[in-house]
């Protein structure tokens, strides 16, 4: 449920950003993503880490509201928690490596915009 909100907010800022003339819109969506994913990863990783010591703590159980949004009611386990956590891992390094790549795409779609615009002109 998290992920799905996040992915229609992201959505809809890429949306605005293109709306409103911002100059690289995808890729400023792309570090929106990517920052949402690493808030992600920080509160999974913590639940992940109260969950190993479950003695202490009283049994296993869900330790910030984020890693519950994420993780929701099911089956909870060590295993799940760190799984959860893996793929939170991937997503934010598959985010970071899209991040540059996108915006050279970008850069390079506007570069070739503008000089097809200035030989368009001196026609």
């Amino acid at each position: 449920m998290f992920y799905i909100v996040h992915v229609v907010l992201i959505a809809a800022a890429v949306r605005t950003f293109s709306y409103y003339g911002v100059a690289t819109p995808y890729s400023k969506g792309i570090l929106l993503a990517t920052g949402f994913s690493f808030l992600a990863l920080i509160c999974l990783a913590h639940n992940h880490a109260v969950s190993l010591s479950a003695e202490a703590n009283d049994g296993i159980g869900i330790s910030n509201a984020i890693a519950y949004m994420i993780i929701g009611e099911d089956r909870w386990s060590v295993q799940l928690f760190e799984s959860y956590m893996t793929g939170s891992i991937l997503l934010t390094f598959l985010l970071l490596l899209a991040y540059p790549c996108m915006l050279t795409i970008e850069k390079k779609a506007s570069r070739l915009r503008q000089a097809a615009g200035s030989v368009a002109a001196t026609e």
